[in-house]
């Protein structure tokens, strides 16, 4: 009788301090754009391997993600060509602000319309999409991890780059 009596007065704790504190977050769309919409129409076709995304050829290559360059010209070519073929990188941006939830709708399109394809993780096996979505995935982490490589050894090695990457003049 005690413990029920007990697992009450926690439950109405519990229930009221939920209610109690509510976090208030901005929610931050992002749209859908052309890119996106055409992107979810020709899932079906990547999962059936009939047309597939390129891995970028400064991907490609990379064997040994933590070898030296030879000095810091060599370097910023090889810096370049990463960003190039990874995009931006958002270590260099500032974090954004805790209470922003952003939502991209392009991406959320793109995965609702993957999940609807009858039995796609067996017709991705059989078609073998699967076997190339794991050498893409795996070619874009050796890329991230050579290029962090690369940006620990330029700051090591005094090397001087400005935020779009190129060498400054020392």
């Amino acid at each position: 009788m005690k413990i029920r009596i007990f697992l009450i007065y926690l439950l109405a704790i519990v229930l009221l301090s939920a209610c109690g504190h509510k976090p208030k977050k901005k929610i931050k769309v992002d749209g859908l754009n052309q890119s996106s919409i055409f992107k979810a129409a020709k899932q079906p076709i990547y999962s059936v391997n009939l047309l597939r995304e390129k891995i970028p050829e400064g991907l490609k290559n990379i064997t040994q993600a933590y070898k030296a360059p030879a000095d810091c010209a060599a370097l910023l070519t090889e810096l370049e060509l990463l960003n190039m073929a990874l995009g931006e990188d958002y270590t260099d941006k500032e974090n954004p602000k805790k209470d922003v939830f952003t939502v991209d709708l392009g991406q959320m399109l793109s995965e609702e319309v993957e999940s609807n394809i009858p039995f796609n993780s067996i017709v991705k096996r059989l078609s073998g999409a699967r076997k190339h979505e794991k050498a893409k995935l795996s070619a874009k982490v050796r890329g991230k991890a050579r290029r962090s490589y690369l940006q620990g050894w330029s700051d090591a090695m005094e090397c001087q780059l400005n935020d779009n990457g190129s060498q400054l003049d020392n």
